[in-house]
């Protein structure tokens, strides 16, 4: 097998994860005209546009997992389900088959992304007890990644002291799981001391 030099593998990576990148950009961009259309007209407790809530958490995943375009994808949308009927008028088979239509090249991510959706998407009649819901987020990988970008938006966007106290207490009793990369459980337990 030949030797390949430095430079040369450093230039196939950048092509490789340009690849991957083009691949999802659509599917990005669709998600983000979604979450334009499920959060319109709703504003976060400080006055801004939520839309800048997922796009906040879908810019923390991607600084994590750059080349993970199904869970930027996630985090563009991982408040749709949950807030986006009542915002945007659509009921939630109507947005989940919007979400569905969006990534329509690719089964296997479709799935992956839809189960992720589904188990992010919050019911207090489901799991009235935080620690319980958040355990079912961390059984999926894909949706760890994103509730973990969630959380750290919400705690570094002017959080409420019970914010505060709930997300410390649940993560006191739900261990965050290992395939999360060191450095985005660190930004997390680093805003939460």
């Amino acid at each position: 097998m030949p030797h390949i030099c430095e430079s040369t593998m450093k230039l196939l990576r950048e092509t490789v994860r340009k690849i991957i990148l083009e691949l999802g950009q659509a599917e990005l961009d669709a998600a983000s005209r979604i979450a334009g259309i499920a959060h319109q007209n709703q504003f976060r407790r400080d006055g801004q546009p939520y839309i800048m809530h997922p796009t906040a958490v879908q810019a923390i995943t991607k600084r994590y997992y750059p080349d993970n375009i199904e869970a930027q994808i996630l985090a563009m949308l991982h408040d749709v389900m949950e807030d986006g009927p009542a915002q945007s008028g659509l009921t939630r088979r109507q947005l989940f088959r919007m979400v569905k239509d969006a990534i329509p090249d690719d089964s296997r991510a479709q799935e992956s992304i839809m189960n992720a959706l589904r188990v992010m998407t919050h019911s207090k009649r489901t799991h009235p007890v935080y620690e319980d819901y958040l355990q079912l987020v961390f059984s999926n990988e894909l949706a760890t990644i994103v509730k973990i970008s969630d959380l750290i938006h919400n705690l570094s966007h002017n959080p409420s002291d019970r914010q505060i106290t709930k997300y410390r207490n649940a993560l006191k009793k739900v261990a965050i799981p290992s395939h999360v990369a060191p450095a985005h459980r660190k930004k997390l337990e680093d805003i939460l001391q």
